[in-house]
């Protein structure tokens, strides 16, 4: 079987065991020394504490990260003048591949150290916000008034925490300590606004007016985060949308139309080149 490793954390799906909001009110808190069967997140927002993972130690602090998985010894007691405050997670997770008609599990590892700081602090308090509200959410769960509905909004939350981790892991393994997340929510808020606007003319200077930015830092940071820029990516928007219209039995002159291009020749010309044939074949494919 042909599996992309790299891909696999793609299809991720979690399974939350606990969660909890730890605030350590005196010095004699301690984890004690304790083989893992399962993985283990910690967001550190205050206080000091010593961690070990099979042996080695970390002196954890506010902004940092800390990861156990499955078969790690751990061991943390917290500083006696400074109590430790953090959130943590403890899960299970399997990443499901289709294969044809079949499905297969497989545990790709994942990417992080034991300690690691999150250097970005906007992306730090977002993490704090969503580590909190899967803590409130366990709280409610597994007792008798259960929603139907709270397993699946708490799995939601942690799938964001780990696309963040994720995608801050990959950015900082391309481009070093480059990651910055109010970037990365003003490129999604430029996607957003052009999925919402792909009918309409649009050009790189009114995205950048939606924004509030300069065209020029727009186009920059934009290429830099999607590895795209801002009038390619808007195109691959138009082209995969009028893939939709196609399908749906429209002419080709008006899935041109409807996605914005109003030249049917250069909409045919731009669909060949991305998708390899033209409007016409893809319809009767």
């Amino acid at each position: 079987m042909s599996i992309h490793s790299e891909n696999i954390l793609n299809t991720i799906f979690p399974k939350i065991l606990y969660a909890v909001q730890r605030e350590s009110n005196t010095s004699s808190w301690y984890l004690p020394k304790t083989t893992l069967d399962f993985h283990n997140f910690m967001i550190i927002y205050d206080g000091e504490v010593t961690f070990l993972r099979n042996g080695s130690m970390c002196q954890g602090k506010k902004g940092d990260l800390i990861y156990y998985k499955p078969n790690d010894i751990r061991e943390a007691y917290t500083s006696k003048d400074n109590p430790l405050k953090c959130l943590a997670v403890e899960f299970l997770y399997t990443c499901p591949v289709q294969e044809g008609s079949q499905w297969y599990l497989y545990n790709q590892d994942l990417p992080f150290d034991f300690c690691e700081t999150i250097e970005d602090s906007d992306l730090f308090r977002k993490l704090l916000d969503l580590f909190s509200e899967v803590a409130n959410l366990r709280l409610s769960i597994n007792t008798a008034t259960t929603p139907p509905t709270a397993v699946i909004k708490e799995r939601a939350v942690f799938m964001e925490i780990l696309a963040l981790l994720l995608q801050y892991k990959e950015s900082n393994r391309k481009y070093g300590h480059q990651y910055n997340y109010s970037n990365i929510a003003r490129v999604d808020k430029a996607i957003n606004y052009m999925i919402q606007n792909y009918s309409r003319p649009l050009s790189l200077q009114d995205i950048a007016d939606y924004l509030d930015i300069s065209p020029s830092y727009l186009g920059s940071m934009f290429k830099n985060i999607t590895g795209k820029s801002v009038i390619s990516y808007l195109i691959d928007i138009r082209i995969n949308k009028s893939k939709q219209f196609l399908r749906d039995g429209l002419s080709v002159s008006e899935a041109s139309q409807k996605v914005g291009f109003h030249d049917i020749f250069y909409f045919s010309r731009i669909f060949k080149k991305r998708q390899g044939i033209t409007p016409s074949e893809f319809t009767k494919a």
